[in-house]
């Protein structure tokens, strides 16, 4: 499925919207977004496969990531729905710390799903829907819980959007997880056989290049960096 025409009415419905829609469309290869709202409210888009589009997997503006303001008062597309942040409570795990700063006193829905790579700015697709969290957030507009995620894959990336009570679904949050990157190291926007050698190569040497091959950003330059390189063999690099 392509939506390279922006979604601009309101009220519209791509995918699902409860437990049992696990599985919306197929939305990938797109040169451009996944889902494109150039404006409108209330668009809700879950539990679709998104991914491996050269854009942003949702975009609400058509420019690039829209930054998170605190209170979530700005006006736009679906709002601008604020999306949720997630911070990984230990290395390599699945148990994430995640926060909603939005409307205050309000309820959100939390999706959260997995993916092969990460686009350059940093934001994910949502390739596999895991799990759905219901949230309220307090009178300061915060809403913060902790999650367990299963059936994850161990090089995959996590993410997650929001969902108001009027249907106003976010973009995709920052990517998290051991495996964050995209493999692309020489920056050619693809991933290739030539960045493929490139971190072999560097896994060789008695001094490898930090900033040239921690391609998951944890650190370190080891296997896993290897193994995303690995699994975004051939796929374009996302991103605006």
């Amino acid at each position: 499925m392509a939506t390279s025409n922006p979604v601009v009415a309101s009220d519209n419905t791509v995918g699902g919207t409860t437990e049992e829609d696990d599985f919306g469309n197929i939305i990938v290869f797109n040169g451009s977004h996944g889902v494109f709202v150039g404006g409108g409210t209330g668009n809700t888009i879950r539990h679709n496969s998104i991914h491996s589009n050269r854009g942003l997997g949702i975009d609400l503006r058509g420019d690039g990531p829209t930054p998170n303001d605190v209170g979530d008062g700005d006006a736009g597309a679906n709002r601008l729905q604020n999306f949720p942040t997630l911070s990984l409570l230990s290395p390599g795990g699945t148990s994430f710390e995640v926060t909603i700063n939005s409307s205050p006193n309000a309820d959100f829905q939390i999706d959260f799903y997995s993916n092969r790579g990460c686009d350059s700015s940093g934001h994910g697709e949502g390739e596999k829907l895991l799990d759905l969290i219901d949230v309220r957030t307090d009178s300061a507009g915060i809403g913060r819980f902790q999650v367990s995620l299963f059936d994850v894959f161990i090089f995959s990336n996590i993410v997650a959007t929001a969902t108001d009570a009027d249907g106003n679904t976010s973009e995709f949050s920052p990517c998290v997880g051991p495996m964050v990157g995209n493999g692309d190291i020489n920056g050619d926007g693809q991933t290739a056989t030539d960045d493929f050698l490139m971190t072999f190569v560097e896994l060789g040497s008695d001094s490898p290049s930090t900033l040239l091959i921690d391609v998951n950003g944890d650190g370190a330059v080891d296997v896993l960096d290897g193994a995303v390189v690995a699994l975004n063999f051939g796929r374009g690099v996302g991103g605006p």
